[in-house]
């Protein structure tokens, strides 16, 4: 792969293209009071907006931040999973579209378009068509496409995504995420790749508009962003290494 030779473009959703963060904690409030019994303000973590964004962020996914941040058992975290949806779709909290996103799903349209989150298909979709931007995105995979146990940081989600926009022929993919998650699923992906010895390399991109404050990562990103709209100069500057 020695040319440049972009085949896709994968999102991450919350945090990454929209602001869902207060939406999310509204949900994640109903769905503990409704398992547990107890006041939401109960539980640290689900007192203020920032505090939900700051602990999730200490997570590698959903399940963990559940079962460890707010002690639910596993049975108990298996129905936070199946009651998502519903709760998601009946919340009207409004999730704004991050400033940028727009310009760069527009600057680059000629490459396919696929979005991998632990969010529900059906809000992520409802979500971008309000926004008028569902057309620029070919593939979507929920949580609901992925076994509960298979979620990110596991590779799945995000392979078959891309075996959707790809079919898997040889090339780069970018994928564009705010959390460390992003950067493992992207590592875990790529070790599937090279174990079926097929030629794709997924590259990473942290998008860090929406962080709070700056965190120090493990995993070091391929770029970072603080602004969307870099992401333009990012994918048409690109130049394979190898």
């Amino acid at each position: 792969m020695r040319e440049k030779n972009i085949k896709a473009l994968a999102w991450d959703f919350d945090g990454t293209i929209v602001d869902t963060r207060e939406k999310n904690l509204r949900v994640t409030k109903e769905i503990i009071e409704r398992l547990t019994g107890r006041s939401p303000y109960d539980f640290p973590a689900l007192r203020t907006v920032e505090s939900y964004d700051l602990s999730q962020r200490q997570y590698m996914n959903w399940r963990e931040f559940y079962l460890s941040e707010l002690g639910l058992t596993d049975e108990q975290t298996d129905e936070a999973g199946r009651l998502w949806t519903h709760y998601q779709l009946q919340d009207e909290t409004p999730t704004p579209v991050f400033e940028g996103i727009e310009q760069v799903v527009e600057a680059l349209q000629t490459i396919p378009h696929g979005i991998v989150s632990q969010n529900a298909r059906n809000s992520i979709s409802r979500a971008l068509e309000a926004a008028g931007l569902l057309s620029y995105f070919r593939c979507i995979v929920g949580y609901e496409e992925v076994d509960l146990r298979k979620q990110k940081p596991e590779p799945d989600g995000l392979v078959r995504c891309i075996e959707e926009l790809t079919r898997m022929e040889p090339g780069y993919v970018f994928y564009i995420g705010d959390h460390e998650v992003d950067m493992k699923t992207a590592l875990n992906a790529n070790q599937v790749f090279e174990r079926r010895e097929l030629d794709v390399r997924v590259i990473t991109i942290a998008a860090v508009h929406a962080h709070v404050e700056k965190q120090e990562w493990n995993l070091r990103p391929d770029y970072v962003v603080e602004d969307p709209v870099e992401i333009i100069g990012v994918i048409q500057g690109f130049k394979p290494t190898s």
